[in-house]
Order: C-alpha cells, then structure tokens, then sequence
C-alpha cells in the first residue's frame, strides 16, 4: 500500500514540473474578476512541551473553502472557513507525567483516548508576483483567522485496569477557546487554463496565542499546568476556478 501511496506521490510530483516548464498559454487575472477555491493542507500542531506530546503533537488534514476578488493581477481579497478532521489518538502516559493539566501519581500510569479538531473564518489580502513568459505567479498574503480549538482527553485504563463508561466520566478533561490569529503564507500558483489554477502554498499561523488554557472536568477546573499551543505551519495545495 505504502509502495503505491510513493509511485502515487512522484507521478504527480512529475506532472506538475512538467506543467510549470510549459510556455505561457493563457493570462489571467488581467482585470478584475471574482474566484472560488478550495486548499488541502497538512497542519503540523504542537503544544508546548509536557501538556500533549505524545498527544496532539500530530499531522492534522486542514481543508480551506474560499470566495476572492482580484483587484488585478497583482492583489486579491480572500475571505473564507477552515475546519480541520477531528483527530483521534490512543496513547499511553507513565507516572510523574504532566498530561493535560494534571500529573499522572507515582507510580501509576494512564491508557488515554484523545481528540482535536479546529475551525474557524478568515480572511487575507493575497499579492501576486507573475513570472514573465511562463503561467506561474509567485504568491504572498498576510491575514488573520478567527480559530477555534476543541481537544478533550478520555481516560480508558489505568495501573488498575480498563474503566467502564461510568467511572470513565468522572476523569473525562476537555478544553475548548476561540482566539483571533495573524497568519502569513508563502506559495506560488501555476495557470492551468484562464479560469483554473493550482497553486501550492505554506501558511503559518501564530497559535501561540492559545495559552494558559484552562482544563476543565465535571467536578473541577485546573487552575495551574494550563495548556499553551506553540505556533503552526501548514503545507497546502489548492484549486482556484475564476468566475
């Protein structure tokens, strides 16, 4: 499987150096024009040490569905909603560990089933750099979005064996915060025909500003070993069709 995945992977990296090396076909964006698009990316997501590694510390699919205006060749609007696969991870902690804000008892250890998932709205003011004689334009935007994080952790097992559905309420922890966050990206785009381009693209998003987030339980809410993201960096690729 892992063998077809890789000829998968070079044949279409194949193919899309032989469309960049393709003389000028068609231009595009030479007045001003509307578009849609939709990006597929991979995002890195880290917290910072001690609160999830070994538990988000994990690739997370991204997809990205947006609306943008060309002003002309050289600078667009882009306005839209991300959302991200709620990823879920089975993962084993031993003792002396901080693992979403608590410390695991010496002595002890926990057999944990974790879930994240993001969402949220943005927008960002795109410049375009055409190469001349060729249909690829370098890109590069810088823009905010409003994201939100949703992450719980759902103790299954410990040193006394596996937890039923009941007992597995009490120590269930999750955490959820929306924060406003700058985001800058860096990318190029190839013209397929005048109304469709492809465009390959690495975002980074400054999700620092997730901290000291409070974990919350049914019965509680950690005050101290709150969780703090480090920043991201996302690698994408996208269709664009003008309108």
């Amino acid at each position: 499987m892992q063998i077809v995945l890789l000829r998968n992977c070079v044949s279409s990296y194949v193919f899309i150096l032989l469309l960049l090396f393709l003389p000028k076909a068609n231009a595009f964006y030479q007045s001003s024009s509307a578009y849609v698009g939709f990006d597929s990316y991979l995002r890195k997501s880290d917290m910072v040490s001690g609160f999830g590694e070994g538990i988000f510390d994990k690739n997370i699919p991204e997809y990205n569905l947006y609306v943008g205006y060309a002003f002309n060749q050289y600078f667009s609007l882009e306005g839209g909603q991300l959302f991200t696969q709620n990823v879920t991870r089975t993962s084993v902690s031993l003792a002396d560990t901080i693992r979403f804000g608590g410390i695991i008892p010496p002595g002890a250890f926990e057999v944990a089933e974790s879930k994240i998932g993001m969402h949220g709205s943005h927008i960002n003011l795109l410049g375009r750099f055409p190469l001349k004689e060729t249909k690829v334009s370098l890109l590069g935007s810088m823009g905010i979005v409003v994201l939100k994080v949703k992450a719980t952790y759902n103790l299954i097992a410990d040193d006394f064996g596996p937890l039923d559905l009941n007992d597995q309420i009490i120590p269930f922890r999750s955490f959820s915060s929306r924060r406003v966050i700058p985001r800058l990206m860096l990318g190029a785009n190839y013209q397929i025909t005048e109304r469709l381009g492809i465009r390959f693209l690495v975002n980074y998003e400054f999700t620092s500003k997730f901290k000291n987030i409070a974990v919350k339980t049914l019965s509680e809410t950690f005050s101290s070993n709150r969780l703090s993201f480090k920043n991201n960096a996302l690698y994408g690729i996208g269709l664009t069709v003008a309108l």
